[in-house]
């Protein structure tokens, strides 16, 4: 007979009621603890009334290892949930009222980072950066690409890739689409270096109607990195070191575990890493310096990389600079109390 397992949500003393969600047996085998958050955040945004995660049935693999001494799920304060970074309630009513000129479109990756960052990092980052843009500037905020070109990372599990041309198809699709609906500008934020094909797509872009950008670049990174105060350079600094790191604690220290701060590893000569792949070059999959993290420098990357969008926007559409962001579009859903880009400027 095929097990099941029981997953219930129950609320604090003042509540008596309790929700439970039947989850079949192959399925919870399957979840390792990313899922299980990302399961526990949609129930926590479903059912108002959870307050707190307790289970039946026997758990086993990277859930079960992730317990506290109570035994109960390990939950930190002051998370961002997955949901803040995408922008699940924005209506057509919002699109519509808002009539932004420009649309961003976060593109990450789903690859290894280490033992101690998660699969979809570079998806989390690229929408960090979207969403801060979007509390900032009058923007378009898309959904993200959330796997793409990551074969240098396939002799590690849990990597999934597309093809550069599955990858490129995808930009060039969604372009058009927003062409149709009157949105003729589009920035690719791209949270994943392995995306070399993004480059083509935006040069492919003159005269299809719809102005391509691809953000940040390497200008972009440089002048956010020296902000921050970051101490490795971007070359030593590659993959899951101390800006990936410093993001994501800033944005969610619970996607963070334990292990970063012993992890360093530098490979500066890796001149044919595109033809080895990674493992080349490192054994843990990390090439840079995680131990130097810090939200305060993830922080002040994501600041300095919205105030370098400014001179994408004013090159794209120029008129947007003057008209207020979104207040609806702050990081934590509620009304943005910081100025819009043109205010900040001077220019209104």
């Amino acid at each position: 007979m095929a097990r099941s397992y029981r997953v219930a949500f129950t609320g604090g003393p003042e509540v008596d009621d309790r929700k439970t969600t039947v989850l079949p047996g192959h399925l919870v085998r399957l979840m390792n603890a990313s899922n299980l958050r990302s399961l526990l955040s949609w129930a926590r945004t479903e059912l108002p009334s959870v307050c707190c995660p307790i289970r039946t049935g026997r758990w086993s693999g990277p859930v079960a290892r992730r317990r506290n001494g109570s035994g109960d799920m390990s939950e930190r304060q002051g998370r961002t949930r997955i949901s803040d970074l995408l922008s699940p309630d924005t209506t057509t009513a919002d699109a519509g009222a808002g009539r932004a000129g420009v649309a961003v479109l976060p593109i990450g990756s789903f690859e290894q980072h280490g033992p101690y960052l998660p699969l979809m990092t570079d998806t989390v980052v690229a929408c960090a950066i979207a969403r801060e843009i979007a509390a900032a500037h009058p923007v378009h905020r898309l959904p993200p690409v959330t796997i793409s070109c990551s074969h240098e990372h396939a002799a590690w599990p849990g990597t999934v890739s597309i093809s550069a041309t599955t990858l490129c198809a995808v930009v060039r699709d969604i372009a058009e689409s927003l062409r149709r609906s009157g949105i003729n500008n589009l920035v690719l934020i791209n949270g994943h270096g392995g995306n070399y094909v993004l480059r083509n797509a935006v040069q492919e872009s003159a005269g299809t109607g719809t102005r391509l950008a691809l953000f940040p670049g390497s200008a972009d990174w440089d002048r956010a990195r020296d902000r921050a105060g970051l101490s490795t350079s971007s070359y030593s600094d590659m993959h899951a070191g101390e800006l990936e790191t410093s993001i994501l604690l800033h944005v969610d220290p619970g996607m963070v575990r334990p292990g970063y701060e012993t992890s360093d590893f530098l490979a500066d000569d890796r001149k044919h890493l595109l033809t080895l792949g990674m493992q080349a070059y490192t054994e843990s999959g990390v090439i840079g310096r995680p131990s130097l993290a810090s939200a305060e420098k993830g922080k002040q990357l994501l600041t300095g990389l919205v105030d370098s969008f400014a001179e994408y926007l004013s090159l794209l559409a120029p008129d947007e600079l003057l008209v207020p962001a979104d207040p609806g579009a702050g990081p934590s859903g509620a009304a943005d109390s910081r100025p819009s880009a043109a205010v900040r400027r001077g220019t209104r």
